[in-house]
């Protein structure tokens, strides 16, 4: 997939603690030698994607957003990335424009171009954020500024802090995905193990 996805900004979310994996999930290697993260955003770049950030980790010529609100897990991160991408932190060398932002983390190995297309796709079409159904990860926003109102609320209030509450107050659609191994994540040394053994088959 190399058509270009005018408009889109992806955020890989990388920086976790990892408590169940134990170790950075971004530096995990693949049987290739790639890191996790690196595998990650060759997948965005396949996609059309031209301007990524990174939530909590460095990486070459990348831009790395830090989190405000610490040690809240993911809603931390893509609070960080909305607040940057709003209020122009995040402006890239050549001005790119963000219509709508794709949030990835980087413990999916295996992701490909086809599942932020879709994703892309099915939004553009209904003008509506959209998550996959079951695992949410990756999805799209729609409007980063209406999103980040949306965060700040929850933030600033008793509601349940989740992913999945910060998605329907979106009301985000959730779509199934082709293919469901695509989306499958590794959160522990176990999940990490299965998918090295079934790549050596």
């Amino acid at each position: 997939m190399t058509s270009l996805m005018e408009g889109v900004t992806a955020a890989v979310l990388a920086g976790g603690q990892s408590q169940r994996m134990g170790q950075d999930k971004s530096d995990l290697v693949r049987p290739d030698g790639r890191t996790q993260l690196v595998f990650t955003l060759e997948c965005l770049e396949r996609a059309g994607i031209r301007r990524t950030l990174l939530s909590g980790v460095s990486h070459d010529h990348y831009q790395r957003i830090d989190d405000i609100h610490k040690n809240i897990g993911p809603l931390g991160g893509i609070h960080a990335l909305l607040h940057a991408i709003t209020s122009n932190k995040a402006a890239a060398a050549d001005a790119l424009s963000t219509d709508a932002l794709i949030v990835v983390p980087c413990d999916m190995p295996y992701l490909s171009g086809d599942v932020f297309h879709h994703l892309e796709n099915t939004s553009k079409q209904t003008g509506k954020s959209t998550a996959y159904a079951g695992s949410f990860f990756p999805f799209i926003i729609r409007d980063v500024s209406a999103a980040l109102a949306s965060l700040n609320s929850i933030l600033n209030s008793d509601r349940k802090n989740s992913i999945k509450h910060f998605l329907l107050s979106l009301d985000s659609d959730f779509i199934d995905p082709k293919n469901t191994e695509n989306l499958k994540s590794c959160n522990t040394q176990e999940d990490w193990r299965d998918f090295l053994d079934g790549r050596k088959n």
